[in-house]
């Protein structure tokens, strides 16, 4: 019973100082990734903290002139692992002191497509932020057995496959998202449903699987997918 009442205790005073922050800050690299922006981690978790309720914020950019305090600012980190066996993510925020406000539960997949695993691992991650935001109105998540409670959080993935749009080029299309930005150049070949792809940094093979389509490329000596819907 003393450990159950110290669970709770522990979840609300948690609950109450996340509540007490408006603005989260993503930065355009988070520590797990090589290269701003990879396997849309960043794209992601802006969506989830808007979806949740705070007013997000890129990397450099000032506060809206709304009377608010550099200090009622998260700043928002994503670390971990990944092997040939498992993807393991976890979410940090820290103050503007560099104190940490809250850790999240340990996202993992064992996928072999990094684009799909790295993404289940964050939202498996984020799904234990938004239980920590409360509004008010919401009741605290179910105290759980202790012992469950220390393994790794198995949550359901809530992000969908990113959408690209086709415009035509010689010889291919130009895949654009809707920011609008030019994410991959497809080229095609003497096989249907198969293009040779660029984007900035890398060349590969860009192929439909079942209803998705997947870039493959090799990148620092280690292959590499990502998974898109696309719109001709």
């Amino acid at each position: 019973m003393r450990v159950l009442i110290l669970l709770l205790c522990t979840w609300m005073a948690t609950a109450q100082q996340m509540t007490d922050f408006k603005y989260v800050v993503i930065p355009e690299r988070f520590s797990v990734q090589e290269k701003p922006g990879q396997f849309d981690l960043n794209a992601i978790t802006k969506a989830y903290f808007q979806q949740i309720g705070y007013v997000v914020l890129m990397s450099g950019q000032a506060l809206p002139d709304d009377g608010a305090k550099n200090c009622e600012k998260l700043y928002v980190d994503v670390k971990g692992s990944s092997s040939m066996f498992i993807t393991k993510l976890q979410v940090e925020l820290k103050d503007c002191n560099n104190k940490i406000v809250f850790q999240s539960a340990t996202g993992s997949d064992k996928n072999k497509n990094n684009q799909i695993a790295y993404r289940k691992a964050l939202g498996m991650a984020l799904k234990s932020i938004g239980e920590g935001r409360i509004s008010g109105q919401e009741s605290p998540p179910e105290i759980v057995d202790l012992r469950a409670a220390q393994q790794t959080v198995v949550l359901k993935e809530t992000f969908e496959t990113p959408v690209l749009y086709a415009q035509p080029i010689a010889n291919g299309y130009q895949l654009i998202d809707s920011t609008p930005r030019i994410v991959l150049k497809i080229y095609t070949t003497s096989q249907e449903h198969v293009y040779s792809a660029t984007d900035e940094n890398t060349s590969g093979v860009f192929l439909k699987q079942g209803d998705v389509w997947v870039y493959e490329f090799f990148e620092q000596g280690a292959k590499h997918t990502r998974t898109y819907t696309v719109k001709f």
